[in-house]
């Protein structure tokens, strides 16, 4: 029997599945959440150290230090910290952290180039975490809006085109990490 992928996730289905996994789940995002603040502070520290070359990347420094000590100081309180327990809010604070660079860089700082850290976000996000389908969706959506609408104003020549890219991004990082964490045939 061919099995078919649907666009939409079944609740009950993937709850199900993450109850059943519960302790593989938890280990997936505790695992994810100091590698993508690591990594985030990483790559953060690429344009700080190419500011004295790029007179672009100048203007943009204090987002990117603001990034890299808000990426900082997630890690020590997801790791260390009281809030330790409370990983998916960690990896939503990430990411949030990553759409509001991106946006800043698109709309603010660049509103005569087109998104192009927001694509990333978009797609790296849902591969990166495991929660109901529904809530990472409207995570998405809500940034997407926030972006649409700034760019809407701020940057109109490019809001179409960002929009539909983000959007694209969206689906396939969606799509395919639905296909990443959906059970295989014959499970559950």
């Amino acid at each position: 029997m061919i099995r078919q992928t649907r666009l939409l996730w079944n609740r009950q289905k993937f709850d199900q599945m993450a109850a059943t996994n519960q302790e593989a789940v938890n280990a997936f995002n505790s695992r994810m959440l100091p590698a993508l603040l690591f990594m985030g502070w990483a790559l953060m520290l690429l344009p700080i150290i190419a500011v004295p070359i790029s007179h672009t990347k100048a203007a943009a420094l204090p987002a990117y230090i603001s990034c890299l000590i808000t990426f900082l100081l997630l890690y020590l309180l997801f790791q260390t910290g009281p809030l330790k327990r409370h990983v998916l809010s960690g990896l939503y604070s990430a990411f949030s952290i990553l759409f509001l660079l991106g946006i800043y860089l698109s709309v603010i700082h660049s509103p005569n180039m087109r998104a192009t850290v927001l694509l990333a976000g978009f797609i790296l996000m849902p591969l990166s975490i495991i929660d109901r389908p529904r809530k990472v969706s409207a995570f998405l959506i809500f940034w997407l809006l926030v972006h649409t609408i700034l760019a809407a104003f701020l940057k109109p020549r490019y809001a179409l085109d960002d929009t539909i890219n983000c959007i694209c991004a969206g689906v396939l990082g969606s799509f395919i990490g639905r296909l990443v964490v959906q059970d295989p045939p014959g499970a559950i």
